[in-house]
């Protein structure tokens, strides 16, 4: 498919200015800004970095995705989330198409995200949808999750999340795209977009991962979603985009599962 992420050597990525010239913040999680007081979640509009020509409707559309996000989420992790983007170099940038990070030969991905900056770029073209799936690297980040949770917490998360991820890949068991079924951070990914943009969708597929994304991060209602003309609603999903994949089996599980069920 035409927009999803890419593994990318890091010394490739965007240079940015030395950390030492930006506002002095904590590591990982521990983000120290303030944020403006009396602003509720409904009101804010994160800050994003853009590089130039990108159009307007993309920029918004990217910062009402990163609100839905923080509206869907429990109001504590929320708050977090917006002391985040307070700091310049966590916060999510929206390129050209054309970017060098966002292109490799043949292959486009709608998003990238950095695990070594803690950074995430969404091309313009698709950067709603693409903002929702890389905020959701971002927040899943390891550190991030034990900085936010607690080790024991954020291990309880990944190890739930494992355990159906591998039941999806060797057992045939129904994922929301086939692009989640590359590997656990994907599936996360994919699924934390899905629990907020079209949690109706993702309970009828998967409704176990749908109750994990809640019991961690979201609370218990969808929150209705913001759209931009020409770059949010459900007439922007990337075409060929495959809901309710199931991976096919090989002959020699198939054979295997035959041999169980004849002996069972």
């Amino acid at each position: 498919m035409n927009c999803r992420c890419v593994l990318l050597p890091e010394e490739e990525e965007p240079k940015e200015e030395p950390r030492e010239e930006r506002e002095e913040v904590g590591d990982v999680g521990g983000v120290t800004a303030e944020v403006p007081q009396g602003q509720t979640i409904d009101e804010w509009l994160p800050e994003l970095a853009r590089s130039p020509g990108v159009n307007p409707k993309a920029m918004l559309a990217t910062q009402q995705a990163l609100r839905q996000t923080a509206r869907s989420l429990k109001p504590d992790i929320a708050q977090k989330m917006k002391t985040l983007f307070t700091d310049e170099g966590r916060r999510m940038s929206v390129v050209r198409a054309n970017h060098q990070n966002l292109n490799r030969g043949k292959q486009r991905a709608s998003g990238v995200f950095s695990r070594l900056q803690d950074r995430t770029w969404v091309a313009q073209k698709d950067a709603y949808w693409a903002a929702h799936h890389e905020f959701g690297h971002q927040l899943t980040f390891d550190k991030r999750m034990v900085e936010w949770f607690g080790k024991a917490k954020a291990q309880q998360f990944e190890n739930e999340v494992e355990e159906i991820f591998w039941k999806v890949k060797n057992k045939g068991r129904l994922a929301i795209t086939k692009y989640s079924t590359k590997n656990v951070r994907e599936f996360m990914a994919e699924n934390f977009k899905f629990a907020i943009t079209n949690p109706d969708q993702l309970k009828a597929i998967d409704p176990e991962m749908l109750s994990i994304m809640r019991r961690y991060f979201l609370k218990p209602e969808a929150v209705p979603l913001e759209t931009v003309p020409g770059y949010s609603g459900t007439a922007s999903l990337p075409q060929g985009l495959q809901m309710g994949y199931v991976k096919p089996r090989s002959w020699a599980s198939t054979y295997i599962s035959n041999r169980r069920e004849r002996y069972d």
